[in-house]
């Protein structure tokens, strides 16, 4: 897939295939939840969904964490709990 073989930092790639780094994803994000008025926690409730969305869909921690951005198993295994 488009994402095999790139660093964890490389999540979202642009419209032409180039790889985002974390601060443009997020600085992205920040500029498009003012606009729609969301609070600040929204990045989190995001990320939250987003790893809720790979332990339901059966990718294991490791590859989980890494995609997250967690820097640690344990920190990403706190959301085994919503797939319960």
């Amino acid at each position: 897939g488009v994402l095999e073989g790139l660093p964890p930092e490389y999540l979202v790639v642009s419209d032409d295939g180039q790889p985002l780094r974390r601060q443009e994803v997020y600085r992205r994000y920040n500029e498009l939840r003012r606009k729609l008025g969301l609070p600040p926690k929204a990045y989190h409730l995001t990320r939250h969904f987003f790893v809720s969305q790979l332990l339901q869909a059966g990718v294991d921690a490791e590859t989980g964490r890494s995609l997250s951005g967690h820097h640690s198993i344990k920190s990403f295994e706190r959301y085994a709990h919503t797939v319960d």
